[in-house]
């Protein structure tokens, strides 16, 4: 018979063995994961920079050949807008200068400084001095923080405050992916600032923020987890958005009344601008503008400013032509580059809008004579 002692030992020791076991699985799983199942940062991430006011910006003046693949390169100017062209204060003689705002769809995600759809504009109608102001991952507040920071001092004709029907939604929240951002609430009735300055710890390690969840399958991250106290209510209130459904709608409409007053201002034109998106697993199907976001969009129509939603124009298009203005994952080797426009979209958004502005732009050209 095996003394006590001896069998408490032996049964330490297999137990020792099992978590040993047990660990090593685990981190040959995490290995395993990591190599064949993590995801590459965003693109963005090449070519912006961390910014505590607005989370991320454009690096300035920089150059990024081939960023989306042989032929699709990228520049920035002095000022971080997209191309090469450096901006004066004032509008050039015998030019309409349009800015245009907003995200990876404005900035001409996946193709060439010359086939994002600003260039294009400028290049079909040669009266237009197109500033492409449009940053990767950008919700309805960042846009707007971002124009107000480096556009709307400068002279311009007309300005074309650009989105998706995500952007709404973004600027519910205080991150965008494993980012830290800004999100504004209304005090007072006056526009403010959270979550600034913005918290930096995604942007130091990227990979690990967009890999977080690998290591959260690990039982010794739950363990620390449960001592810690956080629990799944806990977490889910993390989870939660920082701004809720109608908090989100009047901050999108005091958005909205700040760039037209500053249009007022000014004496420049403003044209709200939805640009159409797909779902990048059913391709070709248009994502609509609804909800209380369609609501701020036609609240703003009713209260004088120019609201033009591109989505039903190209909803009238067949499947099959819809699809080909839309990158798909294979031509781009970046995470989440499905859905944007390609070069025949670019180029139909150029001619869609080019068509809409006319009357400003013909406008602004007459006043310039």
């Amino acid at each position: 018979m095996i003394p006590r002692r001896r069998l408490l030992a032996r049964l330490a020791l297999a137990l020792l063995a099992l978590c040993a076991f047990e660990g090593l699985c685990s981190l040959g799983l995490l290995a395993y994961d990591a190599a064949f199942h993590s995801r590459r940062p965003l693109a963005e991430r090449s070519h912006t920079r961390y910014d505590a006011g607005l989370g991320w910006v454009a690096i300035e003046s920089a150059s990024f050949p081939d960023l989306y693949g042989p032929g699709r390169s990228m520049h920035t100017n002095a000022r971080g807008f997209r191309g090469r062209a450096e901006v004066a204060e004032r509008v050039p003689p015998d030019k309409v200068r349009v800015v245009f705002a907003g995200d990876s769809f404005t900035l001409g995600y996946g193709v060439d400084d010359e086939d994002a759809w600003p260039r294009v504009i400028e290049r079909i109608d040669p009266r237009v001095e197109a500033l492409n102001l449009g940053q990767g991952g950008y919700g309805i507040d960042q846009a707007w923080l971002w124009y107000r920071r480096t556009a709307e001092g400068l002279e311009h004709d007309v300005l074309v405050f650009a989105f998706i029907a995500e952007d709404f939604e973004r600027m519910r929240e205080s991150t965008f992916m494993a980012y830290g951002k800004p999100y504004l609430e209304l005090e007072g009735g006056a526009l403010v600032e959270r979550n600034v300055p913005v918290p930096k710890a995604g942007y130091r390690f990227p990979w690990l923020a967009h890999n977080r969840a690998l290591f959260n399958r690990l039982g010794s991250v739950a363990l620390v987890r449960r001592m810690l106290g956080e629990t799944s209510r806990r977490r889910q209130a993390q989870d939660e958005p920082a701004l809720d459904e109608p908090a989100a709608r009047a901050v999108a409409e005091a958005v909205f009344d700040a760039l037209a007053a500053g249009a007022r201002t000014s004496g420049r034109s403003l044209a709200l601008v939805h640009l159409p998106s797909v779902d990048p697993h059913l391709a070709g199907r248009v994502l609509p503008l609804a909800g209380w976001a369609a609501a701020a969009c036609r609240g703003a129509g009713e209260r004088g400013m120019r609201f033009i939603d591109l989505a039903p124009r190209l909803e009238m298009l067949p499947r099959e032509e819809r699809s080909g203005l839309f990158l798909d994952e294979s031509q781009v080797d970046f995470p989440d580059a499905a859905g944007h426009y390609s070069e025949r979209g670019n180029e139909w958004i150029a001619r869609a809008l080019l068509e809409e502005l006319a009357p400003e732009i013909d406008a602004a050209a007459a006043r310039s004579r």
